[in-house]
């Protein structure tokens, strides 16, 4: 597993277990800023993998209340 993959890996336990979303002051900047990788790259693993950019992930965890 390289780098990105742990980092998609680690974002995922942020929204899923964390909710970090819940956190309305917490922008998508913010949470790449923790894991250490430019927004762009996490970008291109959550369009790949889930059809969204990161906001638009978070956006939509927030708007459903997941």
């Amino acid at each position: 597993m390289d780098r990105l993959e742990k980092i998609y890996e680690e974002f995922g336990v942020m929204m899923n277990e964390d909710r970090i979303y819940e956190d309305e002051t917490v922008s998508y900047e913010d949470i790449c800023r923790g894991l250490g990788v430019a927004p762009s790259a996490l970008d291109g693993i959550l369009m790949r993998e889930l059809g969204y950019t990161g906001e638009q992930l978070i956006e939509e965890y927030r708007r459903s209340g997941r």
